[in-house]
């Protein structure tokens, strides 16, 4: 088994793999390497695994170079998974090792590998994250039967309230909701050009979904086709659409594209557990799944802690930022949190 750097040239390969092998995402995709290089920096370490010159397993690194923090090797920043895929138990383990030379090499604090699952022997373990996946009804019918009486009842009054959806590409539309959104709940926001560049890289693959009320966007959420999975990606609200409930209006229409379409598994995305968003997902009756975010340590004594009580005072001086102001500074500190 020989481990190397794939090359421009592998692109068509390694999507073929993503595209077969049950253990990859959409986080996987070889797109990722240009949509993070370009709009962060971050230099690409991408690794594949062969055996007689057939493609055995893929590994996506990244050299996320952050000052004042130290750098780390991160598979995959600004994503929800990440780690090696691969057909056989020997492949896993030589990208395993491969990455962590890697990683003595660059001199980095730590190597850190978003895992779905699996906890990686020799690495410090931290479950902060939970991720929300779960089988779609067959039906559409059927998708409003499938919600919590609670959450079913939300949605009832979005419908009740005229609630309606829009799909499209309107990225001015999107980042207006999104970036007061953000900013509301503390949150820095990455660049405009960021988010544009999504949708240009994945195509057909990512699309906006906008709910309206009397023609004027209020929740909207960008979204990811993948295989038979749709992702919930990036998504806001502005404060009107709690009274109409148009945000859980708008996530069960998703829902309801997603079974049009024929689509089997719907990702609300991960959360911080005990969050007010790891509680939402939990009303509409996800299972939490736990995140296996596994490290590595080379330079550093800790792995991060990103529990929200560490940045409690930061996010309400956030949150109250004029959002010129947050959406101007917002690319500069959202690099520290990728």
């Amino acid at each position: 088994m020989n481990v190397r750097s794939a090359l421009e040239g592998d692109a068509t390969a390694w999507n073929q793999l993503v595209e077969q092998n049950p253990q990859a995402t959409f986080f996987h995709l070889w797109q990722w390497r240009e949509v993070v290089q370009t709009n962060f920096g971050f230099t690409p370490h991408y690794l594949i695994a062969e055996d007689s010159s057939t493609t055995r397993g893929i590994l996506p690194l990244f050299h996320v170079t952050r000052p004042p923090f130290p750098s780390a090797l991160i598979s995959t920043p600004l994503c929800t998974y990440g780690g090696s895929v691969a057909d056989c138990d020997q492949a896993h383990a030589e990208l395993d090792l491969a990455a962590q030379k890697l990683a003595h090499e660059l001199g980095v604090a730590y190597l850190e590998m978003r895992d779905l699952h699996q906890q990686r022997e020799g690495y410090v373990l931290r479950d902060s994250y939970a991720s929300f996946r779960k089988i779609l009804p067959e039906r559409i019918d059927h998708t409003l039967k499938a919600i919590p009486v609670k959450q079913r009842a939300e949605i009832r009054k979005g419908i009740n309230a005229g609630g309606s959806t829009r799909r499209s590409r309107n990225l001015d539309e999107f980042f207006r909701i999104y970036s007061t959104s953000v900013r509301n709940l503390g949150s820095p926001v990455f660049r405009r050009s960021y988010y544009q560049s999504l949708l240009d890289v994945f195509g057909d693959q990512a699309e906006i979904i906008t709910a309206y009320a009397d023609g004027v966007g209020i929740s909207s959420v960008m979204i990811f086709w993948f295989r038979d999975e749709v992702l919930l990606y990036y998504g806001g609200s502005l404060p009107a659409a709690r009274e109409l409930r148009s945000t859980q209006f708008m996530y069960w229409d998703v829902m309801n594209q997603a079974v049009e379409r024929g689509t089997r598994l719907f990702d609300f995305g991960r959360s911080i557990k005990d969050t007010g968003t790891y509680r939402f997902k939990k009303l509409w009756g996800f299972e939490p799944g736990q995140l296996s975010y596994n490290y590595h340590l080379v330079r550093a004594a800790t792995a991060p802690d990103l529990r929200p009580d560490n940045f409690r005072m930061l996010t309400n001086l956030w949150s109250h930022l004029p959002l010129p102001l947050a959406n101007r500074l917002g690319p500069f500190a959202a690099r520290l949190i990728v």
